[in-house]
């Protein structure tokens, strides 16, 4: 569908990033709803496959789906296959089955309103290091232990800020994810040198796929994320005894939920069911 006048439009990932090669991706025609994804963005993500390419589409609507070829929309694809600048179509895996466009993007501070079409980029509105109570101390001290440095920017850890993967003031979705609105575990966090400590901005997330976390830049205009794009850092590499529980890494949920984010508003490009209040 078409982005409703009360709700908030922003600028899409295909005109974020430098001019080059597209694939294409068409929902049924009830939806009115096409995305373009730079290629660059997929071969360099870590990821470049049409599988990923499904997973993306996924997000945006409710109801599973399928990526077909647009030509030939009865035929199964080889989802391990490289994208190719072509159009593609997302149907519904069961005939019959109608898709509705997914909810949001939310803001990383409220449930109930979307992030503005216009983010300013000098906005500080993470939790700042001065703030600090015991909770955000022990978070710290936890994460300098697992982590060491900024995996990404390799900042030094003491130059570093705990980062949360989802803003601690969003307990409604530690609780709704993993049970609790006690967001300190070490598992709900990362080192970040401050610069990238700005999940608001919705300029970069991360990605897991097969035991890495792979930073993805949605916004090629900010200089420092254009040139992180691809990194990542293994499980491996983290220093998480034997003794300690899988439950130490970067939580995968929390990852997928901020993920998610930056997809609906970057790739589709507009908020659905977040009515602007006027």
């Amino acid at each position: 569908m078409a982005p409703d006048a009360n709700e908030e439009v922003y600028v899409p990932l295909w005109r974020l990033w430098p001019r080059q090669e597209c694939l294409t991706v068409s929902f049924p025609d009830e939806l009115a709803l096409q995305i373009k994804i730079p290629l660059d963005f997929i071969r360099l993500g870590g990821d470049n496959t049409l599988r990923f390419v499904q997973e993306v589409a996924q997000m945006l609507v409710e109801g599973e789906g399928v990526l077909r070829d647009s030509a030939n929309i009865d035929e199964a694809l080889d989802l391990e296959k490289e994208p190719k600048e072509a159009l593609y179509r997302f149907v519904p895996a069961n005939p019959g089955v109608a898709f509705k466009e997914a909810r949001g993007p939310e803001s990383v501070h409220s449930p109930g309103s979307a992030p503005p079409g216009y983010v300013d980029l000098d906005d500080q509105t993470e939790s700042e290091p001065s703030r600090q109570t015991d909770d955000q101390s022990n978070f710290r001290e936890r994460l300098l232990i697992r982590d060491g440095f900024c995996p990404f920017s390799f900042k030094r850890g003491e130059n570093c800020d705990a980062a949360h993967l989802v803003p601690a003031a969003r307990t409604d979705v530690y609780e709704k994810l993993l049970g609790t609105a006690a967001p300190y575990e070490v598992a709900f966090g990362l080192l970040l040198s401050p610069n990238l400590h700005r999940s608001d901005r919705y300029v970069w997330s991360m990605h897991y796929q097969n035991g890495r976390y792979f930073f993805h830049c949605f916004d090629y205009m900010d200089d420092e994320a254009a040139q992180l794009h691809g990194k990542s850092y293994a499980r491996a590499d983290m220093r998480v005894s034997k003794e300690d529980d899988e439950s130490d890494y970067p939580d995968t949920e929390l990852c997928r939920w901020h993920y998610r984010l930056c997809v609906l508003m970057r790739v589709r490009g507009y908020a659905v069911d977040m009515a602007i209040n006027l």
